[in-house]
């Protein structure tokens, strides 16, 4: 075993390897090399390659750079075959303390960095993965990437503080999702997109637990509608807004309410058990009877008294059918 130098009698120019050095008996050496090298043809290394300058590969093949025990399954592999190639990888090394970084290098002034791992198997990160971003779509997951993404983080908010923890827990216990930040109090708001609805337990058994904490309130939005007629017909959209109040005047009158179809229309996925209530408040000086319409069946006591407030509770049992359930207060 010996130690092949490589030396250029021109300060400055690179070592010339010619394409017959594969194979000259050097396969059981080291060679070090003291100057930049340059590579004419291919060269295999059966040992290690030591340098104390700059070595530089130029080529244009799916192989340009391997290093393996066998080059048919390289450990790492170097691909220059792409045409008119301008960008690439790079890795930078750095001190105690801190890690080394691969980064993305070329000519373009924007550079994507992909990894991708080997058919449909997953890429793998570990102990832990940390993304430092400013941007709406930090992180991004989906078939078509950041179109239409089936995940998307965004961090664009200036002095961004809060997020969203997602903890785990062993079988049978659950899993947990919170607000965290660094202030005290945090809310945690969930929304659908435009008019779609927001759906708990749409699949799954078992009971729907809200507000168990001590002192934890149940607050609802609801839209008050107010009508000031002898006889109305409240639509789907006022029953859904949740309470009506009615000054009934003149004589007796009546509450036509909306069909079974246009509060089907209403309640965006309807299925039958769906249900919501209404308050019905006559706030008037006359008696108002709540009337059916199409595709309903009332039961309870129709006639609300002056002053007196009834709750309609509205049960879906089929195609645009609803059963409506009248509540009368004392």
């Amino acid at each position: 075993m010996s130690t092949v130098i490589f030396e250029t009698l021109f300060p400055g120019a690179p070592v010339a390897i010619p394409s017959a050095t594969s194979g000259n008996g050097f396969g059981n050496d080291t060679w070090e090399f003291q100057k930049k090298i340059q590579f004419d043809a291919a060269v295999a290394f059966n040992g290690g390659i030591s340098g104390t300058g700059i070595d530089s590969i130029t080529a244009a093949s799916a192989t340009a750079f391997q290093v393996g025990q066998t080059l048919a399954n390289p450990a790492f592999n170097i691909d220059t075959s792409t045409g008119t190639s301008v960008n690439g990888v790079n890795i930078a090394s750095s001190a105690t303390g801190s890690g080394p970084t691969i980064s993305a290098i070329g000519s373009d002034s924007a550079i994507t960095l992909n990894i991708a791992a080997k058919s449909t198997n997953p890429v793998s990160i570990t102990p832990r993965l940390t993304i430092t971003g400013t941007n709406a779509s930090t992180l991004a997951a989906g078939p078509a990437g950041i179109t239409n993404p089936t995940f998307k983080v965004d961090a664009s908010t200036a002095s961004a503080a809060t997020g969203l923890q997602v903890k785990s827990a062993a079988a049978g216990a659950g899993i947990a999702l919170s607000a965290i930040s660094s202030g005290t109090n945090e809310s945690l708001t969930l929304d659908a997109k435009g008019s779609g609805i927001i759906n708990i337990a749409g699949s799954s058994t078992g009971i729907v637990a809200l507000a168990r904490n001590a002192l934890s309130a149940l607050v609802i939005g609801q839209t008050l509608t107010t009508l000031a007629t002898q006889n109305t017909t409240p639509t789907a959209a006022q029953l859904l807004g949740g309470v009506i109040e009615h000054a009934s005047t003149t004589g007796a009158g009546t509450a036509t309410l909306d069909t079974g179809t246009n509060i089907s229309t209403a309640v965006s996925g309807v299925t039958v058990g769906d249900s919501f209530r209404c308050l019905y408040a006559n706030t008037g000086n006359q008696t108002v009877t709540i009337t059916t319409n199409t595709g309903l069946t009332l039961k309870g006591t129709a006639a609300i008294p002056t002053l007196k407030n009834a709750v309609l509770t509205f049960l879906n049992t089929g195609s645009n059918a609803w059963t409506v359930y009248i509540t009368l207060s004392a």
